[in-house]
Formats: structure tokens, C-alpha cells, sequence
């Protein structure tokens, strides 16, 4: 049994096969080996369980959050109001002051996807003019001609 992120904190399942494969006899590797995990992993859950007869993860374990659930919802309720908004702007409207990481990671935490609006750039008055002056110069060809030209622009299509 390999896993799917090497990243994640063990599972219950996981934690548990770990104390039932100590109890059938396997050592460290062996079991670091089967459910795809680091030895030392294996036996810091070993350890745990001899000293406290369980496998749940201890209170408080982890980085605190800096952010409270009344913090969050103001997050939220920022975006779904107005959904295409930096994460500047939500801090500064939730009144909380927090890292863009930390405001795309509470957005992702409720299936939001975080946005931000595209920069649109206008015409200046040299492009405006260049622009008239291709149209004055080609304005007399034929649509057989038009056809064969290729209008591009730096917009990409997946």
C-alpha cells in the first residue's frame, strides 16, 4: 500500500496498520517498506503507541491557525460578494491581516477558487493611428484576401 502524497499526515488506517504489522512481528523497514512511509515515521507511531496505548494524533498538534472561523467567514463572505478581487483587497475589506497564502489556502479550504481580474490594456494614440492606417491601406482588398490573412493577438487557446 504506497501513498498517494508522502506529504500528508498518516491516516487512521495507516497508523493503525502500523501497530497491527509491529504486532505480527515485522520490523521498522519491513513495515516502512509495505505501506510506504519512512522508517522513522514508523517507528515515532511505534514509540506512541507503547506510551500511550492509542494511535489518535495528540491536541494541538501542528502550526496553530492565525486565523479564527469568525475570520474566515469574513473572507468568504469578501469573495462571494465580489468574486474577482486581489487578496489584498479581501484582507483590507475582511479587516484581517493576514498573507495572500493564507487567504488562498482558507478559499481553498471551502472549494473557492481564488481570482483576480485580468489586466486589460487600452489602445495609446499610436496604436490607434497605426491601426487606421492598416485599415486605409487594405481597405480595397478582395474577401479572397482577407482569407488567406491570419489575425493573431497574444491570447493562447487550451
Amino acid at each position: 500500500m504506497f501513498r498517494e502524497n508522502p506529504n500528508k499526515k498518516l491516516s487512521l488506517a495507516e497508523r493503525g496498520a502500523i501497530v497491527a504489522l509491529t504486532n505480527s512481528g515485522l520490523g521498522v523497514r519491513e513495515i516502512a517498506r509495505q505501506l510506504g512511509i519512512s522508517p522513522a515515521t514508523v517507528g515515532r507511531w511505534q514509540f506512541r503507541f507503547l506510551e500511550t496505548g492509542d494511535i489518535l494524533r495528540r491536541e494541538g498538534s501542528g502550526r496553530p491557525r492565525v486565523t479564527t472561523p469568525l475570520q474566515d467567514l469574513r473572507l468568504l463572505r469578501v469573495v462571494l460578494n465580489k468574486p474577482i478581487t486581489t487578496s489584498t483587497e479581501i484582507a483590507d475589506t475582511a479587516d484581517v491581516d493576514v498573507s495572500r497564502q493564507t487567504i488562498v489556502r482558507r478559499l481553498k479550504a471551502v472549494n473557492r477558487i481564488p481570482r483576480r481580474a485580468v489586466r486589460k490594456f487600452f489602445l495609446s494614440p499610436q496604436h490607434i493611428e497605426d491601426r487606421f492606417e492598416f485599415a486605409a491601406l487594405h481597405a480595397y482588398r478582395d474577401a479572397q484576401w482577407w482569407r488567406s490573412v491570419i489575425f493573431t493577438d497574444e491570447k493562447t487557446f487550451g
